[in-house]
């Protein structure tokens, strides 16, 4: 059955999303859009764009509408296979290529379709971007048409890894610096003792966190947030540098774009954030090990 116009309003409003006419017959945009990047429309504004004798339309992605599209696109080497039959909301746009709509996840951010591996002529857009939609139809180009109309879900968690082990975001981080592990000292300061002895799971399994999927061939493990079902919160060990980098927003004190050491991460999320204090506990526990062992 044929989505009407009206339709697709009422389903962009019922979904939650932020969304605009483009006031445009030709695929661009001719209005100002940043005020749908913070308000959604309001229904006076979806009235009036109904009688409007332009019906094309753009969806604004990221956290206000709880939406990542994933921009395939076959002119640029893109390749929809491993997004298609995983029961994600598709739609084919005027070029042949496809989106494929996913719940908003703090892990990504927009990409360009010069990346490698899944992402090779793939765009994901995120915050600040936008995703033309039906029932936009263009003269010269064509129009948008679905094809699997399905709930808009979380990203199935395999294909979560492989975007993000194909996008390398710890190499974006604009607090990263790569920490090379010390040997271990006979006598130093207790975060450095920490760091080259401590392990992530004796870390994080205490505080709750769980083990995503499998270490890959490249040391890196991803990492689930307690409290969290789905999805991915961070990962360790990125390109063997002993470090823990955070994607969730969702756990106070973490940091995004930050990468931690065993002993800062220690600090922030079992002593909030007081290293004076955290070393103070390292020292007490080295202590009572050690006097185990005599």
């Amino acid at each position: 059955m044929q989505i009407t116009n009206i339709e697709w309003l009422i389903r962009y409003k019922q979904s939650g999303f932020s969304f605009f006419n483009t006031k445009s017959s030709e695929k661009k945009i001719l209005q100002s859009w940043t005020k749908y990047q913070i308000n959604k429309p309001t229904d006076e504004e979806i009235k009036s764009w109904i009688d409007s004798p332009i019906q094309n339309y753009a969806i604004v992605c990221g956290e206000i509408s709880d939406l990542i599209v994933i921009d395939v696109d076959i002119k640029n080497g893109g390749d929809p296979k491993p997004f298609q039959n995983r029961g994600l909301y598709e739609v084919q746009t005027p070029s042949g290529g496809f989106h494929f709509y996913c719940k908003y996840d703090t892990s990504l951010a927009n990409t360009k379709h010069d990346n490698k591996g899944i992402l090779k002529g793939v765009d994901l857009q995120s915050n600040k971007s936008l995703a033309f939609a039906p029932p936009s139809f263009f003269p010269k180009k064509g129009g948008y048409r679905l094809i699997n109309d399905a709930p808009v879900q979380e990203i199935p968690e395999d294909l979560l890894i492989k975007i993000l082990e194909a996008l390398e975001p710890e190499q974006q981080a604009e607090e990263y610096t790569p920490y090379k592990p010390i040997k271990i000292p006979e006598m130093g300061r207790p975060g450095d003792i920490f760091n080259a002895l401590a392990t992530w799971e004796q870390i994080l399994f205490p505080l709750g966190w769980t083990k995503v999927g499998h270490q890959n061939t490249r040391g890196i493990q991803f990492w689930r947030r307690p409290g969290k079902k789905n999805g991915i919160s961070a990962s360790t060990n990125w390109n063997n540098y002993d470090l823990f980098f955070p994607y969730t927003t969702s756990v106070d004190g973490l940091s995004q774009k930050k990468g931690y050491t065993k002993f800062n991460l220690l600090a922030t999320l079992k002593y909030d954030g007081d290293y004076r204090r955290t070393a103070k506990e390292l020292v007490v526990e080295n202590y009572k090990i050690a006097n185990k062992l005599i």
